[in-house]
């Protein structure tokens, strides 16, 4: 079971088009790990544009089929929608990978910072720029992740 973050450098995202996960890797990209992940809809041509997103900033993206489970893929971030069957969990037990949930990655992020969290319907952005405007003004130094 992983505890904190401090030992990770190579973390694998299953699924990392999601609106959460691309979120969480953009992040951990931004705190100077080497990011990876995959998505069924690389394989389908259904991504959109989140995957030219995340590699232009620096996160290399894969079909889903195990092959950027590579030495030094120290940590596997899965969300709930990802099943046992799914290529990269299997390699990822095979070789001893520990493998983690989206939200416990999240909490342990958390952990590590002062965290505001703003969900709603409506107004989310909105509120989410005045707040990080607010606190740098204040002389705090925010930061704040989104979806690519």
């Amino acid at each position: 079971m992983i505890t904190d973050l401090e030992n990770i450098k190579q973390p694998f995202f299953v699924g990392i088009a999601g609106a959460g996960m691309s979120a969480i890797a953009q992040y951990l990209q931004g705190t100077g790990l080497a990011v990876t992940g995959s998505d069924r809809f690389f394989n389908e041509g259904k991504a959109g544009d989140i995957k030219a997103k995340l590699e232009a900033e620096g996160i290399k993206c894969f079909l889903q089929n195990g092959e950027g489970i590579v030495p030094g893929t120290d940590l596997v971030v899965v969300s709930t929608a990802i099943e046992d069957t799914v290529i990269e969990v299997k390699k990822a037990k095979e070789l001893g990978i520990p493998i983690v949930r989206r939200s416990e990655l999240l909490a342990l992020i958390a952990a590590t910072k002062k965290t505001i969290a703003i969900g709603g319907t409506s107004g989310k952005s909105t509120t989410t720029g005045m707040l990080f405007d607010i606190m740098r003004h204040a002389g705090k130094q925010p930061s704040a992740t989104a979806r690519a």
